[in-house]
């Protein structure tokens, strides 16, 4: 299997994990940055949503420019950055970036 058919793979892992727990999700096709934008349902705390930005990398290791694309998004767009990687033999991670 190839490296993008993985990738591929493990983005579509992710997006049906969102999913999951009741997130509308867009994923984002050609290799466009970030992988998917997900946006939780409103809390029933805050009565506000949750917007993020999730790059999908199965080794977890994200570019210097990739890093910067995050904190760019969440500047200009209030989009909480996330990386979920893999971790063998022990599920998806996630983490705030």
């Amino acid at each position: 299997m190839s490296n993008k058919t993985k990738g591929i793979r493990f983005e579509r892992e992710v997006k049906k994990y969102f999913k999951s727990k009741g997130c509308f999700v867009i994923r984002q096709s050609a290799s466009q940055f970030p992988d998917l934008i997900v946006i939780y349902p409103l809390s029933d705390n805050t009565r506000r949503k949750r917007f993020y930005a999730v790059e999908c990398k199965i080794d977890g290791k994200l570019s210097k420019t990739e890093k910067q694309k995050m904190v760019d998004l969440y500047h200009k767009y209030g989009l909480i950055p996330i990386l979920a990687h893999r971790v063998q033999g022990k599920g998806v991670y996630f983490k705030v970036i």
